[in-house]
């Protein structure tokens, strides 16, 4: 009797103990974020994941998912360069090696805030993720993953939620520094084209001819010769002498003779 007791206690203490440690289990994972990731191809799938902490980071939360991530660890936290096997193979490549030019592709960080995606300004290992918080990822330049809600992505029918439309998000714009790539531009060379040349074509110009002038000959005709008489003048002119020139002379002599004759009386006086 005192043998079968103690198995009764025994057996009763193991259920207490699974109970209590099954509704301690419940209360400490009572925590739950959500993660949207969408593809390059399109394919968005979202995950819910629960904790017990007070918080996590967002590379926690990814990392927590099942997914298989490639992060680079900087100043401003965690890069993400591959996300089940889309981006690029760090460390043999470079985080960020399809954002070297023009066209630019790597995963996009937001935080859903206000039902809105706002861009993140951290790298996920800096970012703090607490009960009911949204992260999403998006491969390509500053494209966003669709909107869901938490109830949506922690339903028991949506633990893994596949949708092939992918509707446009509102993105608030964040005046906080971003980590974003910087786009390295690998030395290529410059082709230069060649330009043909066009060498002018010199086209003679064809100047009119000048035909010559061909002037009528006057021809001399021979007109009967008149003898014309002699035409004499009838009145020769005769030269008329200038009187008023010798008068002018005379007085000109007599009154220099006069001056003469008195300055000769004066001085024999």
């Amino acid at each position: 009797m005192g043998a079968l007791s103690r198995w009764i206690r025994l057996a009763c203490s193991i259920l207490l103990a699974i109970q209590f440690g099954s509704a301690s289990a419940q209360t400490q994972a009572s925590s739950r974020a959500g993660l949207v990731v969408q593809y390059g191809d399109g394919r968005v799938v979202t995950y819910c994941v629960r904790f017990s902490e007070p918080s996590i980071t967002g590379l926690d939360l990814l990392n927590r998912s099942g997914l298989q991530v490639v992060a680079e660890v900087g100043g401003l936290g965690a890069a993400m360069c591959s996300i089940n096997g889309q981006g690029c193979a760090y460390p043999s490549q470079s985080c960020f090696c399809q954002c070297q030019g023009a066209n630019c592709a790597y995963w996009n960080y937001f935080h859903l805030i206000d039902g809105a995606w706002r861009y993140s300004p951290l790298g996920a290992s800096s970012h703090t993720i607490t009960d009911g918080a949204i992260d999403g990822w998006a491969w390509g330049d500053k494209i966003a993953p669709p909107i869901f809600t938490i109830d949506q992505i922690c339903s028991e029918s949506a633990n893994q939620r596949a949708s092939e439309t992918t509707p446009k998000p509102t993105i608030q714009p964040t005046n906080e520094p971003t980590i974003e790539p910087t786009s390295q531009r690998t030395s290529e060379p410059v082709t230069t084209p060649t330009v043909p040349t066009v060498e002018p074509t010199i086209t003679p110009t064809v100047e009119p001819a000048v035909q010559p002038t061909v002037l009528p000959t006057v021809q001399s005709t021979n007109l009967p010769t008149t003898n014309l008489p002699a035409i004499q003048p009838s009145n020769p002119l005769t030269p008329q002498t200038d009187l008023g020139g010798y008068v002018v002379f005379a007085v000109v002599v007599v009154a220099l003779g006069g001056w003469l004759i008195v300055s000769r009386l004066r001085r024999e006086k």
